[in-house]
């Protein structure tokens, strides 16, 4: 990892049975779901950004390598801190290792859970603490939001050990913007996307938080 580098540790739990962390995972999905919109019709590409309700939404994107996790990256969840009232969790779209949400009013948010489900490890829960100032954002106008890019270090010790997030150069915000364009085609936010890009073309900046947060403690549960 190089100079500077942030990184998030945590320790990793195993003993929630598979069984009871599915239908535990279940009843959250549903309900972080339920908060933020209605079931989406059959056939529905989850991936594509909607059009923007309102003048005040924010989108919020960053990207995780999980090559070396015991599962795929397949949810990501972000919590609101502030201001209180509204939906207070906000499930993340997810594409190849980017997780994307178009649907953020002003406040505070955090990275709250991301987990997955390997062919041989069942249902993993990985946790953070609250309060992480790596993985929090303050939104206070309506913008595009870069929380950057990570990857997901499994700890040395046995099942139940530690796992360590370190931030990573790339993919750079522009790479990812480019990946996530194609999602954006025919609505406000293909335009928002496009000129972001222009910006740090022109730039020519490394796109990539300064910031190099503390070490965490966490949790990983199976």
């Amino acid at each position: 990892m190089g100079d500077g580098a942030a990184t998030l540790v945590g320790t990793m739990l195993s003993a929630m049975p598979a069984a009871l962390l599915a239908a535990t995972m279940a009843v959250m999905l549903a309900a972080l779901m339920s908060s933020c919109s209605a079931p989406p019709p059959p056939g529905l590409d989850m991936r594509r950004l909607e059009p923007p309700v309102g003048r005040d939404v924010s989108m919020v994107f960053g990207y995780l390598d999980m090559e070396r996790a015991p599962t795929p990256l397949e949810r990501l969840g972000m919590r609101r801190i502030s201001p209180p009232g509204g939906a207070r969790f906000y499930q993340m779209r997810i594409h190849q290792g980017i997780f994307y949400l178009e649907k953020f009013p002003p406040g505070v948010y955090e990275l709250n859970e991301f987990g997955g489900q390997g062919i041989l490890r069942g249902q993993r829960a990985y946790r953070l603490p609250r309060q992480s100032p790596d993985l929090r954002i303050e939104i206070p106008a309506p913008d595009l939001y870069f929380l950057g890019a990570w990857r997901f270090e499994p700890g040395s010790g046995p099942a139940g050990g530690a796992f360590t997030l370190g931030r990573i150069e790339k993919p750079r915000q522009s790479e990812i913007l480019e990946r996530l364009l194609p999602f954006a085609q025919g609505t406000a936010w293909e335009e928002r996307l496009s000129n972001r890009l222009e910006k740090l073309k022109r730039e020519g900046a490394s796109n990539r938080p300064a910031d190099s947060g503390p070490r965490i403690d966490g949790n990983f549960s199976s």
